[in-house]
């Protein structure tokens, strides 16, 4: 019946579409610490949508993570880092991530720590060098035939002069 098509299904991955790639898992909790002195997130006011909520309530959330100085990033991650996040970094070495997408503090909060965590998954990935390639005798071969081919084709499109 249809308990044995599900179980199956299940068995074989899921819904029957391609698995993503697993990702490392980062527990921010447990590699990131700051110290106590210095703010980690500042609660200003949020623009956009909220009507007269928006100036009573401190929703958005910017995140200051103190990259630079973190003992738990080896350099490199801190350099892909720093080129990741563009003008978010500031000149103290101070990753600063503005979130104000949803109306509630809590949710902007969570948002702004998983934007945190994709940033840093994706500074730890070290890019793949490229191998530099050249094209095959065939492959110029084939380029040069289609060329006098288009190159055929236009000629015979011009007028023909019937002096000559």
């Amino acid at each position: 019946g249809r308990a044995s098509h599900v179980a199956a299904a299940r068995a074989a991955g899921g819904r029957g579409g391609a698995r993503p790639a697993a990702r490392p898992q980062l527990h921010l909790a447990a590699t990131l610490s700051r110290p106590r002195r210095l703010p980690a997130a500042q609660l200003p006011t949020s623009q956009g949508p909220g009507g007269q909520n928006v100036n009573k309530v401190s929703t958005a959330v910017e995140l200051r993570f103190f990259a630079e100085k973190s003992p738990h990033l080896s350099e490199s991650v801190k350099t892909r880092l720093k080129k990741i996040s563009g003008s978010n970094w500031t000149s103290d070495g101070i990753l600063i991530i503005n979130v104000q997408k949803t109306r509630s503090q809590y949710r902007n909060r969570i948002l702004a720590k998983n934007k945190l965590k994709e940033l840093i998954l994706e500074a730890s990935q070290v890019a793949k060098k490229r191998l530099p390639t050249r094209p095959s005798y065939g492959i110029k071969e084939k380029r040069i035939i289609k060329k006098k081919g288009r190159g055929l084709i236009k000629t015979l499109r011009k007028r023909v002069n019937y002096d000559e």
